[in-house]
């Protein structure tokens, strides 16, 4: 009887109760952590969209497509409602998967993911970068979703967003087109496909909506009902061509290139093989093109001007090539000079960007980010999983000529680029293929 006893105590709660109980608790386990991933994901977007939209609400000038709105009153309180509940979110799942552990991804995937966020502190150290609360916010983000080892179905949300937010916005622009569309400039900033007006849904701007948009088209793949599905598709892409944002249009292109080529491909194991190899090496070419083309473009006009940005961005990356200028030096550098036209938010190139930013040293840190997300999407595509690859196609298109991610604020995408690549790597990183959950 005290042997009995002895055990008892040894064993945990869940190990004294049934299979079939252990297994019940287990499902609902992983349900929680899994709506706990959405939850976290929600906020994310309302820190992405509800402090623009409040400013959009309270603003009395018109602005066009070279200018951005002043951050109201309202605005600064609704981020900073958002911060908190990332933040808690983000507390939440970490405390819980330490009162209830699972088997993850291994923690050499999470250091690497943390590599550019190392890159960007060190840089930020070594300028006149502030450092604040942001340098919380990529690893309690990356670390959460790696505690959580959610399923990549679980981006099905980033899905409905995307959707629920192209559509809005396309409703609005009919009913309220003042709230969600600003009027496009003259002459070389003229872009718009209809009329005169640029929907910039809650965004702000249609850049920035068309980013948003074309990163979060891929998850629409995760839903079940194929009519829905396809209405999914068409109501997004119809806001991508009222926002004009040819990038974006170039990045949903490239992700449902990825999706036709994989269907097609299912029909003789030749021709999948062929169709496969053209995605794998056609979603490469669009990863090195990202380097390629802003260090061959030596017209200052051309790509719409983002010629004299990249020239200029990568004098600056010369001077300082090894930790780079800070991740704060396109705002402070707008301060003190000139040497950029009015459109250098920031590098409008993702490795222009990073270069500028954080040197080598970040360049370092983003390109084995990528090479894992890359292969790691090509394993998914080989066991019959087609989003990774659309989401890299899709990243890839919109990095060519826009800036995704620094890797260390939230900014306006953190919701659609952020959580996809952690969960891509986190579940496929691996030889194995996908960590086992309960």
């Amino acid at each position: 009887m005290h042997r009995n006893a002895g055990i008892l105590r040894r064993m945990t709660a869940t190990q004294v109760l049934s299979p079939n109980i252990r297994v019940l608790s287990n499902v609902w386990a992983a349900r929680g952590r899994q709506t706990a991933v959405k939850v976290l994901i929600a906020a994310l977007w309302c820190y992405a969209t509800l402090p623009s939209l409040a400013a959009q609400l309270q603003g009395r000038g018109l602005i066009d497509v070279t200018q951005s709105r002043a951050v109201t009153g309202l605005a600064f309180y609704i981020q900073a409602v958002c911060i908190v509940w990332i933040l808690l979110s983000c507390g939440h799942i970490i405390l819980a998967g330490f009162s209830r552990p699972v088997k993850r991804a291994r923690a050499g995937y999470l250091a690497m993911l943390l590599a550019p966020w190392v890159a960007a502190q060190i840089a930020t150290a070594f300028s006149a970068s502030p450092l604040g609360i942001s340098i919380l916010y990529f690893p309690a983000v990356v670390i959460a979703l790696w505690i959580a080892n959610p399923p990549l179905e679980v981006l099905s949300v980033v899905g409905m967003l995307t959707v629920a937010t192209a559509a809005a916005s396309v409703v609005l622009m009919f009913l309220v087109p003042a709230l969600v569309t600003i009027p496009q400039s003259a002459g070389e900033y003229a872009k718009a496909f209809f009329g005169d007006k640029l929907l910039a849904g809650p965004f702000g701007h249609p850049n920035t909506f068309g980013v948003a948009m074309a990163l979060g088209f891929p998850a629409i793949s995760f839903f079940r009902n194929k009519r829905w599905r396809l209405l999914g598709y068409c109501v997004t892409f119809i806001a991508l061509l009222l926002a004009a944002s040819r990038t974006s249009l170039l990045g949903v292109i490239l992700a449902m290139s990825i999706a036709c080529l994989f269907v097609l491909g299912r029909r003789r194991v030749g021709q999948r093989l062929f169709l496969l190899g053209v995605a794998f090496f056609g979603t490469l070419a669009t990863l090195i093109a990202i380097i390629v083309v802003p260090l061959t473009t030596t017209d200052p006009m051309g790509w719409s001007n983002r010629g004299r940005i990249w020239m200029t961005s990568l004098d600056y990356f010369r001077a300082s090539p090894i930790i780079g200028n800070g991740p704060d030096f396109y705002g402070q550098i707008a301060l003190i000079a000139t040497d950029f036209n009015r459109l250098a938010f920031h590098g409008h190139n993702l490795f222009v960007n990073s270069a500028t930013t954080t040197g080598w040293v970040g360049l370092l840190g983003i390109g084995v980010v990528l090479g894992v997300l890359f292969i790691s999407s090509a394993r998914a595509l080989a066991g019959g999983k087609c989003y990774p690859l659309m989401f890299v196609a899709a990243f890839a298109g919109v990095s060519l000529l826009e800036v995704v991610t620094d890797f260390r604020n939230f900014g306006s995408f953190a919701y659609c680029a952020w959580v996809p690549f952690a969960i891509i790597i986190f579940s496929f990183g691996s030889r194995r293929g996908a960590p086992t959950r309960p």
